[in-house]
Formats: structure tokens, C-alpha cells, sequence
């Protein structure tokens, strides 16, 4: 049972996040919107608990032909593990997928502060399993993972800590742009070379409260 200090946290916490998530919904959604000569599907991917799926869309090659397996990119969005950004990639999907020539699919997570550390990696990990099962689907000898902000987090964790349970899959590179690596390092004590503009510390605190609460 949460303390009254870590239930206090938490109010405070969704409050802000809800603040946050409806300024992102106006003033991004009309970026949302896919181009017209996109190929994408939804799929619903099975997560570890009992009814409930994991969003995600596949995005497909020009000439891709179905049961034709090709290599896959899993790409993970961006949004300090709160702001619900499913699509936001699309843009850089759709490249891939034309460009490469691969499959892309780019999933969803879990957000906190509902749902903290590490139900987020855990999606990950189910989204790996459901990938390994489609062998008809994907060709799982050539797969690179990729994401942006949190999600590139989620891309390196899945590169190194998750990969050692798929046997099957071979990750064979991973793109990771501007990634959160160290949650142990204060926020203060991150600092970049100029002209390099990090975001404020207490918003980066802010995130790090919600995703590893602290709960005393």
C-alpha cells in the first residue's frame, strides 16, 4: 500500500501529466496525420496481462506482397513515458519502409505515472515476442530496433537487456535519437556541450519522478 506521501506524488503527478497531455492533443494532432500515399495497418499485439493488447501499426514497402516475410525496423515513440504519441513517427516510418525497402512497425507502451517502471519495457518485451511468432510475417534474422527520446530508451533496453530471451531474433543495429540513458544521474548534473539546449531540470525531474517514482 502506497504511503500518504507517494499517493500525494501521484495526485500531483497526474494532475500535471493531464495538464500536458491535452496541450500535446491540441496542438500536435494535425501532425498526426499520415500522407496520403502511406501503407499502414493497426494491429493489436497480446501483452502479458489477461485482455489487454498493445497498439501498434505496421508499415509497409511499396511492392510488399503478403507472406512475402521482410526485414523489420521496431520503431518506439518519443514523450518522456507520459504524453500518449502513438504516430508521431509516422513520417519517419513510412521513409523507412519506402526507402529500406523493411517492414516498420512502430509500437505503443504503457504510460506513466499510471503505469511507472517498468511496465513500459515489459510492452517491450511483449511486442518482441509477438514479433518472433511472425515468422511469416517478418524476417526475424534481420531486425533493428529504433526510437525516439523515451522510446530510443526503450529501443537500447531492448537491444541489450531483452534480446537475451529471443534466441530467434537478431537485432543487428539500433537507432536511438536522443535517448534518456541514466535515470541515477541528477538532472542538474546533466550537462551538454553548447549550443546544445537540454530541457529544463525540473521538467526532466518531472519525467523521472513519473516514470521511477519515488515511493517513501
Amino acid at each position: 500500500m502506497a504511503s500518504p506521501h507517494g499517493l500525494v506524488q501521484y495526485i500531483r503527478l497526474k494532475a500535471v501529466t493531464s495538464l500536458l497531455r491535452l496541450l500535446t492533443y491540441v496542438f500536435t494532432r494535425s501532425h498526426f496525420r499520415p500522407s496520403a500515399t502511406c501503407k499502414r495497418k493497426e494491429v493489436r499485439i497480446p501483452s502479458r496481462e489477461k485482455g489487454r493488447f498493445i497498439k501498434a501499426w505496421i508499415y509497409y514497402p511499396p511492392n510488399y506482397e503478403s507472406g512475402e516475410p521482410r526485414g523489420l525496423v521496431v520503431n518506439w515513440h518519443g514523450g518522456g513515458y507520459i504524453i500518449p504519441n502513438l504516430g508521431m513517427d509516422h513520417a519517419f516510418c513510412d521513409r523507412v519502409a519506402r526507402d529500406a525497402d523493411l517492414l516498420v512497425l512502430d509500437a505503443d507502451y504503457q504510460k506513466a505515472p499510471e503505469r511507472p517502471f517498468p511496465a513500459a519495457v515489459e510492452d517491450a518485451e511483449d511486442v518482441l515476442r509477438w514479433v518472433e511468432s511472425q515468422k511469416r510475417l517478418f524476417d526475424v534474422d534481420r531486425v533493428a530496433l529504433s526510437g525516439f527520446s523515451s522510446g530510443g530508451n526503450l529501443a537500447l533496453v531492448a537491444a541489450s537487456e531483452l534480446r537475451r530471451d529471443f534466441k530467434n531474433i537478431n537485432v543487428r543495429a539500433v537507432y536511438a535519437f536522443y535517448p534518456g540513458v541514466d535515470f541515477n544521474i541528477p538532472a542538474e548534473a546533466r550537462v551538454v556541450p553548447e549550443p546544445i539546449e537540454p530541457l529544463p531540470i525540473w521538467f526532466q525531474r518531472f519525467f523521472t519522478d513519473c516514470y521511477v517514482p519515488r515511493l517513501e
